[in-house]
Protein backbone atom coordinates (compact mmCIF):
# COMPACT_ATOMS: atom_id res chain seq x y z
CA UNK A 1 0.00 0.00 0.00
CA UNK A 2 2.76 2.53 0.13
CA UNK A 3 2.95 5.25 -2.46
CA UNK A 4 5.92 3.95 -4.09
CA UNK A 5 6.71 0.26 -3.20
CA UNK A 6 10.07 -0.65 -3.44
CA UNK A 7 13.03 -2.88 -2.86
CA UNK A 8 17.01 -2.84 -1.58
CA UNK A 9 19.43 -4.51 -3.97
CA UNK A 10 22.72 -4.74 -2.70
CA UNK A 11 26.15 -5.04 -4.32
CA UNK A 12 26.67 -5.50 -8.17
CA UNK A 13 26.44 -9.56 -8.07
CA UNK A 14 23.36 -10.13 -6.58
CA UNK A 15 20.99 -10.91 -9.77
CA UNK A 16 17.54 -10.89 -7.87
CA UNK A 17 15.64 -10.55 -11.28
CA UNK A 18 12.71 -12.47 -9.65
CA UNK A 19 12.53 -9.79 -6.93
CA UNK A 20 12.99 -6.73 -9.31
CA UNK A 21 9.84 -8.50 -11.10
CA UNK A 22 7.54 -9.13 -7.73
CA UNK A 23 7.39 -5.32 -7.73
CA UNK A 24 6.79 -4.23 -10.81
CA UNK A 25 3.85 -7.56 -11.21
CA UNK A 26 2.25 -6.11 -7.46
CA UNK A 27 2.74 -2.45 -8.61
CA UNK A 28 1.32 -3.28 -12.23
CA UNK A 29 -1.74 -4.94 -10.69
CA UNK A 30 -2.26 -1.82 -7.61
CA UNK A 31 -1.20 0.91 -10.58
CA UNK A 32 1.41 1.79 -8.97
CA UNK A 33 3.54 4.13 -11.57
CA UNK A 34 6.66 4.43 -9.83
CA UNK A 35 8.74 1.82 -8.79
CA UNK A 36 11.88 2.53 -5.97
CA UNK A 37 15.12 0.85 -5.56
CA UNK A 38 17.73 1.03 -3.46
CA UNK A 39 20.97 0.41 -5.17
CA UNK A 40 24.67 0.47 -5.60
CA UNK A 41 25.47 -0.25 -2.30
CA UNK A 42 28.36 -2.54 -1.71
CA UNK A 43 29.75 -2.18 -4.41
CA UNK A 44 32.95 -1.11 -3.61
CA UNK A 45 35.23 2.17 -4.44
CA UNK A 46 36.15 0.99 -7.37
CA UNK A 47 32.57 0.62 -8.90
CA UNK A 48 32.62 2.17 -12.31
CA UNK A 49 30.05 4.13 -14.68
CA UNK A 50 29.76 0.92 -16.91
CA UNK A 51 28.33 -0.78 -13.85
CA UNK A 52 26.35 1.54 -12.47
CA UNK A 53 24.27 1.59 -15.85
CA UNK A 54 24.50 -2.15 -16.36
CA UNK A 55 22.97 -2.01 -13.04
CA UNK A 56 20.26 0.30 -13.71
CA UNK A 57 19.32 -1.14 -16.82
CA UNK A 58 18.88 -4.40 -15.93
CA UNK A 59 16.78 -3.54 -12.87
CA UNK A 60 14.33 -0.80 -15.46
CA UNK A 61 14.16 -3.62 -18.04
CA UNK A 62 12.12 -5.62 -15.61
CA UNK A 63 9.69 -2.75 -14.49
CA UNK A 64 11.85 -0.69 -12.19
CA UNK A 65 11.98 3.13 -12.64
CA UNK A 66 13.38 5.19 -9.74
CA UNK A 67 16.61 4.53 -8.30
CA UNK A 68 17.36 5.58 -5.06
CA UNK A 69 21.22 5.79 -4.84
CA UNK A 70 23.27 4.26 -1.75
CA UNK A 71 25.16 6.50 -0.46
CA UNK A 72 26.30 10.59 -0.10
CA UNK A 73 28.80 10.65 2.09
CA UNK A 74 28.99 14.02 4.65
CA UNK A 75 32.55 12.56 5.38
CA UNK A 76 35.15 9.58 4.92
CA UNK A 77 37.47 10.09 8.36
CA UNK A 78 37.64 7.26 10.00
CA UNK A 79 35.00 3.84 9.69
CA UNK A 80 32.73 5.99 7.55
CA UNK A 81 35.16 5.06 4.32
CA UNK A 82 34.06 1.73 4.60
CA UNK A 83 29.84 1.82 4.83
CA UNK A 84 28.90 -0.34 2.01
CA UNK A 85 30.52 1.66 -0.84
CA UNK A 86 30.12 3.16 -3.70
CA UNK A 87 29.07 6.89 -2.69
CA UNK A 88 27.42 8.86 -4.82
CA UNK A 89 28.66 12.39 -3.60
CA UNK A 90 31.78 14.81 -4.17
CA UNK A 91 33.97 10.90 -3.43
CA UNK A 92 32.51 9.80 -5.98
CA UNK A 93 35.42 8.41 -8.74
CA UNK A 94 32.98 8.78 -11.61
CA UNK A 95 32.54 12.96 -11.99
CA UNK A 96 32.88 13.29 -15.48
CA UNK A 97 30.15 10.68 -16.82
CA UNK A 98 28.23 11.37 -13.47
CA UNK A 99 26.04 13.71 -14.71
CA UNK A 100 25.49 12.20 -17.96
CA UNK A 101 24.47 8.86 -16.04
CA UNK A 102 21.56 10.52 -14.25
CA UNK A 103 20.44 12.66 -17.23
CA UNK A 104 20.15 8.92 -19.13
CA UNK A 105 18.37 7.41 -15.78
CA UNK A 106 16.20 10.18 -15.94
CA UNK A 107 14.68 10.35 -18.99
CA UNK A 108 13.82 6.53 -18.66
CA UNK A 109 12.44 6.85 -15.72
CA UNK A 110 9.90 9.83 -17.29
CA UNK A 111 9.45 7.12 -19.87
CA UNK A 112 8.92 3.68 -18.34
CA UNK A 113 6.53 5.69 -15.94
CA UNK A 114 4.17 7.45 -18.16
CA UNK A 115 2.74 4.68 -20.47
CA UNK A 116 1.24 1.32 -18.97
CA UNK A 117 2.33 -1.71 -19.15
CA UNK A 118 0.55 -4.73 -21.81
CA UNK A 119 1.69 -7.84 -20.18
CA UNK A 120 -0.35 -10.82 -21.53
CA UNK A 121 0.96 -13.54 -18.99
CA UNK A 122 0.26 -14.34 -15.98
CA UNK A 123 3.31 -16.60 -14.22
CA UNK A 124 1.24 -18.15 -10.61
CA UNK A 125 3.65 -17.83 -8.22
CA UNK A 126 5.09 -20.95 -6.18
CA UNK A 127 6.03 -18.24 -2.77
CA UNK A 128 3.26 -20.32 -0.60
CA UNK A 129 4.75 -23.65 -1.92
CA UNK A 130 8.67 -22.32 -0.79
CA UNK A 131 6.75 -21.56 2.84
CA UNK A 132 6.10 -25.15 3.02
CA UNK A 133 9.13 -26.57 2.49
CA UNK A 134 10.86 -23.90 4.80
CA UNK A 135 12.53 -24.68 7.86
CA UNK A 136 16.04 -24.17 10.08
CA UNK A 137 18.35 -25.95 7.93
CA UNK A 138 16.74 -24.98 4.37
CA UNK A 139 20.02 -24.02 3.10
CA UNK A 140 21.27 -27.43 3.18
CA UNK A 141 18.41 -29.23 1.62
CA UNK A 142 18.77 -30.15 -1.62
CA UNK A 143 14.91 -30.61 -2.01
CA UNK A 144 14.63 -27.35 -1.38
CA UNK A 145 17.17 -25.60 -3.52
CA UNK A 146 16.36 -27.88 -6.54
CA UNK A 147 12.84 -26.23 -5.94
CA UNK A 148 13.86 -22.63 -5.48
CA UNK A 149 15.75 -23.19 -8.91
CA UNK A 150 13.17 -24.81 -10.84
CA UNK A 151 11.26 -21.96 -10.32
CA UNK A 152 14.04 -18.79 -11.13
CA UNK A 153 14.47 -21.43 -14.33
CA UNK A 154 10.97 -21.00 -15.00
CA UNK A 155 10.98 -17.10 -14.69
CA UNK A 156 14.12 -17.04 -16.97
CA UNK A 157 13.38 -18.94 -20.08
CA UNK A 158 10.17 -16.19 -20.17
CA UNK A 159 12.62 -13.56 -20.05
CA UNK A 160 15.68 -15.29 -21.77
CA UNK A 161 12.49 -15.27 -25.21
CA UNK A 162 11.81 -11.87 -24.00
CA UNK A 163 8.37 -12.71 -23.05
CA UNK A 164 7.34 -10.55 -20.31
CA UNK A 165 4.82 -11.84 -17.51
CA UNK A 166 3.98 -10.54 -14.05
CA UNK A 167 3.62 -12.64 -10.98
CA UNK A 168 1.21 -13.77 -9.68
CA UNK A 169 0.97 -14.33 -5.78
CA UNK A 170 -1.79 -16.28 -4.46
CA UNK A 171 -2.71 -13.86 -1.58
CA UNK A 172 -3.19 -10.81 -4.39
CA UNK A 173 -5.15 -13.35 -6.61
CA UNK A 174 -7.71 -14.25 -3.47
CA UNK A 175 -8.27 -10.28 -3.37
CA UNK A 176 -8.39 -8.61 -6.70
CA UNK A 177 -8.53 -11.68 -9.82
CA UNK A 178 -11.90 -11.89 -12.11
CA UNK A 179 -12.53 -13.37 -15.18
CA UNK A 180 -13.96 -11.87 -17.68
CA UNK A 181 -14.58 -13.64 -21.24
CA UNK A 182 -11.10 -15.03 -22.13
CA UNK A 183 -9.40 -12.42 -20.30
CA UNK A 184 -7.88 -12.39 -16.44
CA UNK A 185 -8.07 -9.41 -14.22
CA UNK A 186 -5.94 -8.47 -11.51
CA UNK A 187 -6.71 -5.68 -10.26
CA UNK A 188 -5.77 -3.15 -12.82
CA UNK A 189 -3.95 -5.80 -15.00
CA UNK A 190 -5.36 -8.07 -17.64
CA UNK A 191 -3.82 -11.23 -19.01
CA UNK A 192 -4.57 -14.06 -21.65
CA UNK A 193 -2.21 -16.77 -20.44
CA UNK A 194 -1.50 -18.20 -17.09
CA UNK A 195 1.39 -20.47 -15.97
CA UNK A 196 1.52 -22.67 -13.47
CA UNK A 197 5.30 -23.47 -12.49
CA UNK A 198 6.25 -26.34 -10.33
CA UNK A 199 4.30 -26.01 -7.43
CA UNK A 200 3.62 -28.73 -4.20
CA UNK A 201 0.71 -26.60 -2.87
CA UNK A 202 -1.77 -24.49 -4.60
CA UNK A 203 -5.02 -22.19 -3.05
CA UNK A 204 -8.40 -23.60 -3.43
CA UNK A 205 -9.18 -20.07 -4.27
CA UNK A 206 -6.64 -19.82 -7.55
CA UNK A 207 -7.48 -23.44 -8.71
CA UNK A 208 -10.98 -22.31 -8.61
CA UNK A 209 -10.16 -18.90 -10.60
CA UNK A 210 -8.15 -21.06 -13.41
CA UNK A 211 -10.70 -23.22 -13.62
CA UNK A 212 -13.01 -20.26 -14.71
CA UNK A 213 -10.71 -18.21 -16.60
CA UNK A 214 -9.80 -21.40 -19.03
CA UNK A 215 -13.71 -22.61 -18.79
CA UNK A 216 -13.95 -18.68 -20.22
CA UNK A 217 -11.60 -19.35 -23.08
CA UNK A 218 -8.44 -18.57 -21.29
CA UNK A 219 -5.28 -20.29 -21.96
CA UNK A 220 -3.74 -22.08 -19.29
CA UNK A 221 -0.26 -23.57 -19.53
CA UNK A 222 1.30 -26.27 -16.77
CA UNK A 223 5.16 -26.31 -16.29
CA UNK A 224 6.79 -29.11 -14.18
CA UNK A 225 5.45 -30.78 -11.47
CA UNK A 226 1.46 -30.82 -10.76
CA UNK A 227 1.00 -29.74 -6.70
CA UNK A 228 -0.07 -32.49 -4.67
CA UNK A 229 -1.58 -30.32 -1.91
CA UNK A 230 -4.76 -28.30 -1.90
CA UNK A 231 -4.25 -25.62 0.91
CA UNK A 232 -1.35 -27.52 2.09
CA UNK A 233 -3.39 -30.77 2.41
CA UNK A 234 -3.18 -33.65 0.28
CA UNK A 235 -5.40 -33.65 -2.31
CA UNK A 236 -5.41 -35.08 -5.92
CA UNK A 237 -7.76 -32.65 -7.25
CA UNK A 238 -5.65 -30.05 -9.24
CA UNK A 239 -3.99 -33.85 -11.35
CA UNK A 240 -8.01 -33.89 -12.46
CA UNK A 241 -7.70 -30.24 -13.47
Amino acid sequence: YMGMPGIDLLSEHHRAYQTAKQLSSAANQFGKKRRLVEVYGCTGWDFSSAGIKALGDWLYALGINYRCEHLAFYSIEGEAKRDYPCPVALQTNTPDTYRMLNDYFARLSLWLSSGKEDRRILLVSAQESAWSMFHQNWRKEKATLDFDREFIKTSNILLANQIDFDYGDEELLSQLASVDGDTLHVGEASYKVAVIPSMITIRGTTLELLKKFRASGGIVISYGDIPGYLDAVRKEIAWDF
